[in-house]
């Protein structure tokens, strides 16, 4: 275990590795803003980079309730490319937060992982700010766990994630470097957070269509009988495609006769769906004013 006062100093060293990873810290700890940067050193040594976000309430890449991946081979992506809706790869967790929603979140990070993994020198991981008590330790223990990072780097106020430093400790398959961050960095209000997920929400929907489809031609989870009875009228379902991969996001609107589901998404190839998955999400406050 490595400590650090100095991101730069950081940085530098982790610009010289290959391999995942991984960035752990509570809310405010500048995690997507070293993410950024450590991708940025990372594309000027020419190194292709996967840029893993799966913060579902606070996104960087894709829309609110879903992980996002980038593949990144330029500098210039970081600013003209990393929040474009074109070109990433998503996984549809259904929520803003992650408390109880933990299995979509491992799944959906591991699985993102895996997808450019011998394609890519280095993935980077940047992650949610639920570290703290049961939930957020079970949460990010297995993630951890699963997606096996051979970098974790703990940003850390004080020594709030002492936990994490005593569970990865003894580990021969992960380097755990811990970086104190600076006080200067600056905090996001709750309504300040509420504002950017409806501007990523209106940034995603704003060129969406209404789209019908045939109940014949699509699968549910959960099964039909069960989304029937709980969808919204606003709830934010994910579309598949027959591969299981997510095609976007969508919005259910209502459902047309016993034959058809109406529904608004920016997915063009409506063709291509073939599974709806229900989420906890809805989203008409700026959608519908």
């Amino acid at each position: 275990m490595e400590m650090f006062e100095d991101d730069q100093k950081l940085i530098e060293i982790l610009s010289r590795q290959n391999g995942i990873i991984f960035l752990l810290g509570q809310t405010d700890t500048g995690k997507t803003t070293f993410a950024r940067n450590l991708a940025q050193a990372l594309l000027e040594k020419n190194k292709t980079v996967a840029f893993l976000d799966s913060d579902v309430g606070q996104s960087t890449i894709g829309p609110p309730t879903t992980i996002g991946l980038k593949i990144l081979t330029d500098p210039q992506d970081l600013s003209n490319n990393l929040s474009n809706n074109q070109s990433c790869h998503l996984y549809f967790v259904g929520s803003t937060s992650p408390r109880g929603h933990f299995l979509p979140m491992v799944i959906g990070t591991y699985k993102l992982s895996r997808m450019f993994f011998k394609k890519v020198e280095t993935t980077i991981i940047d992650t949610t700010g639920l570290v703290h008590g049961i939930y957020g330790r079970t949460l990010k223990f297995y993630k951890i766990s699963l997606v096996l990072p051979h970098h974790l780097v703990l940003l850390e106020k004080e020594n709030e994630l002492y936990p994490y430093k005593e569970m990865f400790k003894h580990s021969t398959k992960i380097k755990v470097y811990v970086l104190k961050t600076h006080g200067d960095i600056k905090e996001k209000s709750y309504e300040d957070r509420v504002k950017y997920r409806n501007q990523k929400f209106y940034q995603y929907f704003k060129d969406a269509k209404e789209q019908t489809l045939y109940l014949e031609n699509l699968s549910f989870f959960p099964p039909f009988e069960e989304f029937r009875r709980r969808v919204q009228k606003f709830n934010v379902i994910g579309l598949e495609d027959p591969s299981q991969n997510l095609l976007g996001i969508g919005v259910f609107l209502d459902f047309e006769n016993e034959k058809r589901i109406k529904i608004l998404s920016p997915v063009r190839d409506i063709g291509q769906i073939s599974l709806l998955k229900l989420g906890f999400a809805r989203v008409e406050n700026f959608l519908f004013p």
